[in-house]
């Protein structure tokens, strides 16, 4: 019954006229699936269902969509990381923990790959050593594509070009390539926990699945994926007062 829930209110509550600008592309088997995921090849899925269909994560309220959970690529969602010296360093590391660095530094800060060209990451150069020896790809449309995307199966790209293929990070200076943005918020959105929600009108999100603020009828919230908290409508739920610290 609180599942539910899920039908009621979220649209209201939460989005506005430009929320479809910046929401973010969910996918689901409309032949009986019971998740929602955040990848269209999701390797949970049978190969029979893939693609898997998507739809507007505002659109979690609505019949077709209200009574999915996350699958746990929602929930563990991982992006392509480089890691760095934020005390000054000036290259970026495949690995946290790069023989090259002094202990003192150790380990390295984690970074998503697609703020490579970002402050105040632009400037790094790659490390001669563990780049060539773990590497870390991101990917691209070979037909043409002018960005790099940390998903194989980016939303902003045409289905024709899917899934995109691999380029190793050391390559993106010389393909001229420009970090999608579509990208970049979504990978700041899987850096942030797992927090929870009231979908039926909540204006916050709780760390307490079971916050005391809450009316006992809405209880317990329901899971608000890091993935999603980045988002369109979901970032503009506010911190509880009393469980989030």
């Amino acid at each position: 019954m609180k599942r539910k829930l899920l039908a009621v209110g979220l649209a209201a509550a939460l989005s506005c006229a430009t929320c479809a600008q910046a929401e973010l592309t969910l996918y689901y088997n409309p032949d009986g699936g019971a998740c929602y995921h955040a990848d269209a090849y999701c390797e949970a899925v049978h190969e029979n269902y893939l693609p898997l269909d998507p739809f507007g994560a505002s659109q979690l309220d609505e019949a077709s969509y209200a009574l999915l959970t996350p699958c746990t690529c929602v929930l563990e969602a991982r992006v392509p990381t480089l890691y760095y010296n934020a005390e000054g360093g000036s290259y970026y590391h495949t690995m946290a923990n790069c023989a090259v660095v002094d202990d003192e530094y150790l380990p390295l800060t984690a970074f998503p790959a697609s703020q490579l060209g970002q402050t105040p990451y632009a400037s790094l150069l790659p490390c001669e050593r563990c780049t060539q020896e773990t590497h870390v790809y991101v990917y691209h449309n070979a037909d043409g594509g002018r960005r790099y995307h940390s998903s194989p199966t980016c939303y902003t790209v045409d289905a024709d070009y899917l899934p995109l293929q691999e380029i190793d990070v050391r390559d993106l200076p010389a393909s001229g390539l420009e970090a999608c943005d579509a990208c970049i918020q979504r990978d700041q959105g899987m850096a942030l926990p797992v927090a929870y929600f009231n979908p039926a009108g909540g204006a916050h999100y709780h760390e307490d699945p079971n916050c005391a603020t809450v009316d006992a009828a809405y209880l317990p919230l329901s899971v608000l994926p890091g993935l999603l908290r980045g988002s369109e409508p979901f970032n503009r739920l506010t911190p509880c007062e009393t469980c989030c610290k």
